[in-house]
């Protein structure tokens, strides 16, 4: 017969056991926490965002204090650079630029083959010139002649697309992670009230 229990009970009983039979159930599966929480954010950080030089997903760290019974679970920091993009990621916002008043977003022209621009400012691309878009739009770029023999015409290439902000939605890699460690961390500690209160019966 199936014995089944809510984990209200697990914490109640192991609450019978003292404050130290409850730190000792949490402590010892708090390192599993920290893994489980960083690998899971890692994976969503993967899946959730684009991947463009892997700065954002190495930088997520799971740590467990045993002793004080913390976990914590943090990314934007690697071998003590501030990766600055990790808390807008996981929590959205509006980006601004903090010099100028335009950001250069560029396009397809201006990036590697892995989607990051290949210039760390427009001023290092000789030779580009201000346009408006038929949409008003402001862009820097250059004009080349496109066509054959008579028909040649000059056509605008955009290189960067100027804008005065650019919003981006919470993606919450952090979030998911930690959520789907808990999940775990909430399992194993009821297994291990069920374990005592079966094997007191």
């Amino acid at each position: 017969m199936a014995s089944t229990i809510t984990l209200d009970e697990a914490v109640a009983t192991l609450r019978k056991q003292g404050v130290g039979g409850l730190r000792k159930a949490i402590g010892r599966h708090l390192g599993a926490w920290a893994l489980i929480a960083e690998r899971a954010s890692k994976d969503n950080a993967s899946s959730f965002l684009e991947v463009r030089t892997g700065r954002l997903r190495s930088s997520i760290r799971g740590t467990a204090d045993k002793d004080a019974l913390v976990g914590i679970l943090s990314a934007g920091e690697r071998n003590k650079a501030e990766v600055k993009y990790a808390r807008v990621q996981e929590k959205g916002g509006t980006i601004v630029p903090t010099r100028g008043q335009f950001l250069a977003v560029p396009t397809a022209l201006a990036k590697t083959a892995a989607g990051v621009s290949r210039f760390a400012s427009p001023r290092d691309v000789p030779g580009l010139v201000f346009h408006r878009s038929k949409k008003g739009g402001l862009m820097l770029g250059e004009w080349i002649l496109t066509g054959r023999g008579k028909s040649k015409k000059p056509t605008f290439e955009p290189w960067f697309w100027l804008v005065r902000s650019v919003y981006l939605r919470p993606r919450r890699y952090l979030l998911a992670g930690f959520v789907t460690a808990e999940v775990e961390l909430r399992e194993r500690i009821a297994n291990d009230a069920r374990g005592m209160i079966l094997g007191g019966n």
